[in-house]
């Protein structure tokens, strides 16, 4: 690895980061879906 002695010195940084950009990639990806399906449902009334 080549990030391994960060990751020694700061593991939790490390693994919230870990933790925090994938789940940052799927909000934003569930927020782009949602308010595009909220725009198409509010387009039909």
């Amino acid at each position: 690895m080549i990030f391994s002695s960060t990751v020694r010195e700061h593991p939790l940084v490390s693994g919230m980061l870990f933790l925090l950009i994938p789940l940052a990639i799927a909000v934003s990806i569930w927020i782009r879906a949602s308010a595009k399906a909220y725009q198409s449902h509010q387009s039909h009334q």
